[in-house]
């Protein structure tokens, strides 16, 4: 059985089918957050919180003393809920050295839940021992949530599942020029499209409007960077990056270049795929790209061959390492910029 996704997750809550055991883990914190705001706010009625809401916290908590409260039975309400935030810093968890059955108390509670009880364990920060007892049995009788970070190629849909929630529709080059800007930060994604919904509620974004109400460039940004450079348009190139020089905390090489890795690659991609005469449909799909824009990958294919895209990558890495201090001789990260950027068009 697949492990259940964020969304899967909120609609089965709020639909009442809810699990006698939670544990939420994973690099995102984002989604956990969100997880565990609807599990406390939406489950257990207001009015019963201070009797059938009980968080605790991992360092001061003994599983025994949770696993009494989990027995035990709500008052003036059908559930209770038992939280234990960072149970990562629970001791039990960490004195494994002995005997590998020290979680036998709450492995135990797990086999055979209170069925008025709902336990969220919160366990962050660190990765999390799938082998154990516990983990399995929750994979088998609870929900198992693993909160991953976002991919660069999975910004753009979530930017517009989110931004469609909140009764908005970007245009295609709004939402790569968000996505650009806020990159896979999915707490800061939501605060601009609240910014969004504000400015201009239930309506279509354009570029203009993520340049009037973000403040991203209009015209000199990492998007309208990526296609200058499909198109070899010299004049603009050094243009974007004399801009991005004078703004170097808005636009910092750090971040300009996993999204010219990311925007090459495409590149290489689909002059694989176009070999195979593969229909634009097909080729859009497995780039995990909007159809909208394969005519520009289309362009930037013709106008670098194979062997260039392959420098390309290698300039690249030598700009990364040299921006890290590696081999690098003294040149500030501007100056690497346009030296790169150079390469890439001649």
């Amino acid at each position: 059985m697949a492990a259940p996704t964020y969304d899967f997750i909120i609609k089965e809550i709020r639909k009442g089918r809810l699990s006698p055991v939670y544990l939420l883990t994973g690099e995102e914190s984002y989604f956990i957050d969100r997880v565990l705001d609807v599990l406390q706010n939406e489950v257990i009625e207001e009015a019963e919180r201070d009797f059938n809401l009980h968080v605790l916290y991992g360092l001061e908590t003994e599983m025994e003393k949770a696993v009494g409260l989990c027995k035990g039975f709500p008052m003036m309400g059908n559930r209770q809920m038992i939280i234990i935030r960072e149970a990562q810093e629970m001791r039990e968890w960490k004195d494994r050295s002995e005997d590998k059955t020290k979680l036998n108390s709450i492995t135990n509670y797990v086999q055979n839940p209170q069925p008025s009880t709902i336990l969220v364990l919160v366990y962050r920060h660190k990765k999390i021992d799938n082998r154990l007892p516990l983990v399995k049995l929750i994979k088998e009788k609870g929900i198992y949530f693993e909160s991953a970070k976002l991919r660069d190629y999975q910004i753009p849909e979530w930017i517009n599942k989110t931004a469609k929630e909140k009764g908005l529709t970007l245009e295609p080059e709004a939402t790569m020029m968000l996505s650009d800007f806020v990159g896979a930060h999915p707490a800061n994604i939501i605060m601009e499209l609240e910014k969004l919904s504000i400015a201009k509620p239930d309506q279509t974004i354009t570029k203009k409007d993520i340049s009037e109400f973000i403040g991203v460039s209009k015209e000199y940004n990492l998007f309208e960077f990526q296609k200058a450079l499909g198109k070899r348009d010299v004049l603009l190139c050094n243009k974007i990056i004399n801009h991005f020089a004078a703004n170097p905390k808005e636009n910092p090489l750090p971040m300009i270049l996993p999204g010219l890795v990311g925007y090459f690659t495409k590149i290489g991609q689909y002059q694989e795929m176009a070999k195979q005469n593969l229909p634009d449909a097909q080729i859009a799909s497995t780039m995990s790209v909007n159809p909208y824009f394969l005519k520009e990958y289309k362009e930037a294919a013709n106008t670098f061959s194979s062997n260039k895209l392959m420098r390309i990558f290698g300039y690249l890495r030598e700009t990364d390492r040299m921006s890290k201090g590696l081999g690098n001789r003294g040149l500030p990260h501007d100056a690497l910029m346009k030296e790169m950027v150079y390469k890439i068009l001649h």
